[in-house]
């Protein structure tokens, strides 16, 4: 048999350890889950620029140089009726 203080002491030991273990797991756990929101962050800005380069596409470059028209009312003059039927004012 082993004497009471060495008994002690290992239980002692095995206590230590299984607290560093749980601290080790819950530390990972931590880390897991700042990966994970650092990846959800990491979509969605992804699905953010997505959608803007989406919403580019629906608008009308001026002059085929990829300028986006920002200007309400702005109409091509060539166009107007007055032009097309060659009538003047």
């Amino acid at each position: 048999m082993m004497p009471v203080d060495e008994k002690e002491e290992e239980e002692e030991e095995e206590e230590e350890e299984e607290e560093e273990e749980e601290e080790e797991e819950e530390e990972e756990e931590e880390e897991e889950e700042e990966e994970e929101e650092e990846e959800e962050e990491e979509k969605e800005e992804e699905e953010e620029k997505e959608n803007i380069r989406k919403s580019r596409k629906g608008q009308v470059s001026i002059e085929g140089r990829g300028e986006i028209a920002h200007v309400e009312g702005r109409r091509d003059l060539s166009c107007d009726e007055g032009r097309r039927t060659g009538e003047e004012d």
